[in-house]
């Protein structure tokens, strides 16, 4: 050991094959492994540097340790020299989304068996790079299918493998394509040829296109405000490149190789360059657009109600079944109403998406911009929902026929992904303002999105290649209850990134449901607990056999899967700890978001203490691996264009979740000593430390004079942690809020700590 004074010591960790090891939380280089013959001083009986007795005694008998199946695998799943799962690069280990927490112990999918369980067709699965950036389609499949697999690395065949996907591409972007053999010289190597691929820009505007936007917007200046003026050519395809580079990746609705911003509506147009201009920071520009957009739809829904109020007023002898008639002016106005209705019928199904599209896009920026909107947000949210009802996601849907056009497939896709954006806000406005989601998951019965390749095809050649590969259309109503019932989704065929996201918000909102219908909040029956868990699992599953599933925010196989598991451990935390008020973020600011921590004091006290605790305190040990293992500073500049909203909530109550622990746990051993905690307690202690100690607040943990007051140290240190992942500049104001509340939390506890510990 270095001169240093550490409080966290040595501990030994058994349950490896290759034999015991000593891993140590000193300030030692995250790839420099300990001898594993060396004796520590704990095991010789010399005493140690830092204080007595340990955080974990390695003389303690596995009756404490393997107390139960949860903690047997708690311990498998978090061995490793120096936690090196949290820095190893080539394979991301199971502290991050841990299979053997979850008890999904099965043996890893080689390279030839996961392609039958990948998303991607034949030839599309781990042998090639999803696209990334701006590129859009599928990748070119090899055409040198059945190459042997690649030979594991001794670094791929630890004990820690797992089946969670590289946070690097096993594969380089551009695939190379092999050449037929030089007949003229057979002993010639074969050429590679790079693979040209198309690029699609959804937000390019030609001058054309311009003018009929104009046109069209001109001819609805009844609707906007007064005054209005169209953004320029160039500023609406800036806003429109910020929508699609920042918005679409994570809510992916809109078919960018179709589209056409003259042909999807004023409306629609004028709610993405809202969104789109906050992308590019732009703010002001963005509230006039949504302000419009926002005018525009509320004319469009006035104007309809109208004619329908007319029409009924008109004709209300006919439905009344009184004699008489309407005189010819009366029944020629009539006609011409009836008329215009008849026309908006046949176009009602198109209109309706895209006034749901656009008012789905306004809905997520009243919500999550300033906080003066919120409360438009949740008035939109009414009409969301009816609109989604309108189009039918209670409708179950008959399997696709194989004769499908491209076309109608598309249009068909679109409208699917479109209700399911809606549910999801929805469910996330829930979770954001703890409100009721107003689509319940009963009410969901359409398919469930298609695979990302499928959908992003560029042309209806490559479409119906891939189409015949991917797996059918999947009812998100069945997947759901097997879900609930403990079962297993996948293994039939894989399903879409995007479906995963929206399952996931379905087991979210049962955790809402069942956690609010009781009189007592904390009341959750033991029953209901181990089923969700079960569930949990199984999703986990889901979400590993699917190819685009990731959790590097910066995974060129997009951000669906990362954003997924902001959402499994919000089911987690929700599930086994209730944190009451402070999951209230309608119209607060950061000192009330601090505040309610306070106010949530008892929220989680010594009698809670438990397995199913320790499962939600080690996702939020887990949420927090990301940005150290990432880099704080480098999370907190790139945040804004990596990472969605979900991980901004998410984070909030894995940070108050964390800390309140902590806490807990330091009061306990100030009173009943270090002995008095569980093993999986001293090791989840143990890896926050092992966190701590890879930031600039390594030095905290140094010096204490009691193990209490360390871990007290490690509830600031990591809060503050919390806090920094938050900071510079930011798309939505709910982030800057979420930052500002843990800023103010970090503060308040630093000083606390200090007036309890002078020295």
């Amino acid at each position: 050991m270095d001169g240093r004074s550490h409080v966290v010591p040595e501990f030994q960790s058994r349950g490896l094959a290759t034999g015991s090891w000593e891993p140590r939380l000193d300030n030692v280089a995250p790839e420099e492994h300990v001898d594993e013959t060396r004796t520590s001083d704990h095991q010789t009986g010399a005493p140690c540097d830092g204080l007595n007795p340990p955080l974990y005694d390695v003389t303690m008998g596995d009756s404490e340790l393997l107390m139960d199946p949860y903690t047997q695998q708690l311990l498998r799943g978090m061995n490793g020299p120096e936690y090196d799962f949290i820095w190893n690069d080539a394979q991301l280990q199971s502290p991050f989304l841990p299979s053997e927490l979850f008890h999904t112990i099965a043996p890893r999918l080689t390279n030839t068996s996961r392609t039958d369980y990948t998303t991607s067709p034949k030839g599309y699965g781990n042998d090639v790079a999803s696209s990334s950036g701006s590129t859009w389609g599928p990748q070119e499949p090899s055409t040198f299918e059945h190459q042997p697999a690649e030979p594991q690395s001794v670094e791929s065949q630890s004990a820690f493998a797992s089946r969670l996907p590289s946070m690097e591409p096993e594969k380089p972007e551009v695939i190379p394509a092999i050449a037929a053999f030089d007949l003229e010289d057979p002993s010639k190597p074969q050429v590679q040829l790079v693979r040209r691929t198309e690029t699609v820009r959804p937000w390019k505007i030609s001058p054309a296109d311009y003018s009929q936007i104009f046109r069209d917007s001109a001819a609805l200046r009844e609707g906007l405000p007064d005054p209005f003026s169209l953004p320029s050519k160039h500023m609406l395809s800036r806003f429109l490149e910020g929508y699609f580079r920042g918005f679409h990746v994570h809510l992916p609705l809109l078919h960018c190789v179709t589209f056409s911003a003259a042909r999807v509506g004023i409306e629609l147009l004028l709610s993405m360059a809202a969104v789109g201009a906050l992308y590019r920071y732009e703010h002001a520009q963005g509230y006039r657009l949504y302000g419009a957009a926002r005018a525009l739809i509320a004319w469009r829904l006035a104007r309809k109600n109208t004619l329908v109020l007319q029409r009924l007023v008109n004709g209300e002898v006919a439905y009344v079944g009184c004699s008489g008639s309407l005189n010819r002016s009366a029944a020629t106005d009539n006609t011409a109403m009836d008329d215009e209705l008849a026309r908006d019928s046949q176009d009602r199904d198109k209109a309706g998406l895209r006034t749901l599209q656009a008012m789905t896009v306004l809905m997520a920026m009243a919500s999550w911009g300033h906080r003066d909107l919120t409360r438009d947000a949740l008035s939109m949210s009414g009409q969301v929902a009816t609109l989604a009802r309108d189009l039918g996601i209670s409708n179950p849907e008959e399997h696709s026929s194989q004769g499908t056009p491209w076309k109608e497939w598309v249009e068909q896709e679109e409208r699917r992904r479109t209700l399911f954006a809606a549910y999801s806000l929805l469910n996330l406005q829930s979770v954001a303002f703890d409100t009721s989601p107003l689509i319940l998951n009963r009410e969901v019965a359409i398919n469930l999105p298609g695979c990302a390749s499928t959908w992003d095809s560029l042309n209806p050649t490559d479409w119906s290649t891939l189409r015949d590969k991917c797996l059918p259309p999947q009812p998100f109503r069945k997947k759901l209850l097997l879900l609930l019932s403990g079962q297993k989704i996948h293994l039939e065929a894989a399903i879409s990134s995007f479906a995963n996201h929206v399952l996931v918000h379905g087991l979210v909102q049962q955790v809402f449901l069942a956690r609010n219908s009781c009189a007592d909040r904390d009341a959750l029956s033991g029953e209901f607990i181990g089923s969700m868990e079960s569930s949990l699992r199984a999703w986990q599953d889901s979400w590993e056999a699917t190819y685009e599933s990731t959790i590097d925010p910066s995974s060129p196989k997009g951000p669906m899967g990362f954003n997924a598991t902001a959402l499994l451990r919000l089911a987690y935390i929700r599930l086994n700890a209730d944190l009451g008020p402070v999951r209230r973020l309608l119209g607060r600011g950061p000192g009330e978001v601090a505040a309610a921590f306070f106010a949530a004091k008892h929220a989680i006290g010594v009698k809670d203490r438990s397995p199913q605790l320790d499962r939600a305190v080690l996702q939020c040990a887990h949420a927090l691996s990301i940005p150290v293992r990432v880099g704080v500073a480098f999370v907190a500049r790139t945040q804004p264009l990596t990472w969605s909203i979900q991980h901004a909530l998410c984070n909030l109550e894995c940070a108050f979740l964390l800390t309140r622990w902590l806490l807990l746990i330091s009061g306990f051993v100030q009173g009943s000593g270090l002995d008095s905690l569980r093993g999986d307690e001293r090791r989840l202690i143990n890896m926050v430390a092992s966190l701590v100690r890879e930031t600039e607040f390594a030095d905290s943990l140094d010096g204490a004079r009691s193990h209490a007051l360390l871990i007290r140290g490690l509830a600031v240190s990591t809060v503050r942690l919390w806090a920094q992942t938050f900071e510079g500049s930011h798309v939505f104001d709910i982030v800057r809020l979420v930052g500002g509340g843990l800023t103010i939390l970090a503060e308040t506890l630093e000083s606390e700590a200090s007036a309890e510990d002078p020295s």
